[in-house]
């Protein structure tokens, strides 16, 4: 089985704004290039705008929002030129944000939903974060293309007006959907149980329903397991050992924010999905995961995508992924991709 492994990497502070961009992006992210360019591995690194835009209206307050947006665009550069890939990703919470010395930033949680926005204004903010990549970019390399977005909070209610957005901005890819997972919570809500069994489709009326259109957008899905003993897979040592970092910085998840413990622990006791999430995931479910989901289809590609998750705030303990990489290689003929040089080569020629 020949497959093309997408490594996607969502690039941001913690959900209710707060972190420090050096702990959580800068750092994490290097460390990431460097194990990743060890085997030939290729990030596609989607770049949160909105908090980008808060930094800048608010960085004449604060000279560490200034640096910290120089800091980011230098290692969005870097990563270009260093043959990843950066990608649209937005946290519409971030677009009416207000800041204050006394308490930070403040987000508007109920803004959670890309498509609460009015057609018009997602347009327009998709265009501006394409424009401000790809202006950026290109001077780096030449060809570079923001094609693709994802959803922050994975919330996109109205498929509909999302996939026309998309394709007026000029994108040609999302990769919002996680096949069978569900949440509903005060920050963010998603149900993706009806989701394609196929390895990608095109979507023109709904990001889980197939499509023979292929003039529609291309859904690139994160790499899921539907299993009724999905709780343990989020008990293994790795997160547990990542969460303990994490949890000191970011105490209380915004998904998580006005529940009690004993509903904390009944919510994860009843998931039935587990994400293929690089960053808590032991190498060796990443495999297995792998491995269930070639397994189950019969799918006939030419090449498998298998598009694989972790966020930059919680990429701790990422060593894990050297005995991956090369456990991959020893069972699969294997393409490292971008999510753009995938589209490139296997659906745009």
């Amino acid at each position: 089985m020949n497959l093309s492994i997408q490594l996607t990497l969502d690039y941001e502070l913690f959900g209710d704004g707060t972190g420090d961009v050096y702990r959580e992006q800068i750092i994490p992210t290097n460390h990431l290039m460097d194990i990743c360019e060890l085997y030939g591995a290729k990030l596609t690194v989607y770049f949160e705008y909105g908090q980008y835009l808060a930094f800048d209206k608010y960085s004449g307050l604060n000279d560490y929002f200034k640096s910290a947006n120089q800091a980011i665009l230098e290692q969005l550069k870097q990563l270009v030129s260093r043959g990843h890939d950066v990608q649209f990703h937005l946290h519409p919470t971030w677009l009416d944000a207000s800041y204050t010395e006394e308490k930070g930033f403040i987000l508007n949680k109920n803004l959670y939903d890309i498509t609460f926005l009015a057609e018009d204004s997602i347009v327009e903010i998709l265009r501006d974060g394409k424009g401000f990549l790809e202006r950026n970019l290109k001077p780096i390399k030449p060809d570079y293309r923001c094609l693709s977005f994802r959803a922050g909070a994975w919330s996109a209610r109205d498929s509909r007006k999302l996939i026309s957005a998309l394709l007026k901005a000029g994108y040609r890819i999302d990769s919002t959907v996680a096949k069978g997972a569900h949440l509903k919570s005060g920050y963010g809500s998603f149900d993706f149980r009806k989701a394609s069994d196929r390895p990608y489709w095109y979507a023109k009326e709904d990001i889980c329903k197939e499509s023979i259109d292929k003039d529609s957008i291309l859904e690139l899905p994160i790499l899921t397991r539907r299993t009724k003993v999905a709780p343990l897979f989020y008990m293994s040592s790795k997160r547990v050992f990542v969460n303990s970092i994490v949890s000191y910085y970011y105490k209380n998840k915004v998904t998580d924010q006005g529940e009690g413990a004993l509903n904390k622990i009944k919510k994860l006791l009843s998931r039935d999905y587990a994400l293929a999430d690089f960053n808590f995931m032991p190498g060796k479910t990443l495999l297995k995961m792998i491995e269930k989901e070639i397994n189950s289809i019969n799918s006939g590609e030419e090449i498998y995508p298998i598009t694989l998750i972790g966020h930059s705030k919680t990429s701790y303990n990422n060593d894990d992924l050297h005995l991956f990489f090369r456990a991959l290689e020893k069972i699969y003929s294997v393409s490292y991709d971008t999510v753009s040089s995938y589209y490139m080569k296997y659906i745009e020629k």
